[in-house]
């Protein structure tokens, strides 16, 4: 499958379901203003994007889709 299809297939499928924890986890891990966040394997951003929008600073990466 080729990684766009594979990005919709997700959006379709599971990005809400995986992005229903990730206020949890930011609350857990005590991110707000001035902290830094660490995403990786960040996907389709969902947590990065979250972290974002808490004033800290924000660094992410993933490998392309079919990679490890």
């Amino acid at each position: 499958m080729y990684p766009v299809r594979q990005a919709e297939a997700y959006a379709r499928t599971c990005a809400r379901l995986c992005a229903h924890p990730a206020a949890a986890l930011l609350d857990a891990a005590g991110a707000g203003a001035g902290s830094r966040v660490l995403d990786v394997g960040s996907g389709s951003g969902t947590v990065s994007f979250l972290a974002g929008g808490r004033d800290t600073r924000v660094y992410a990466g993933t490998t392309p889709a079919g990679r490890s």
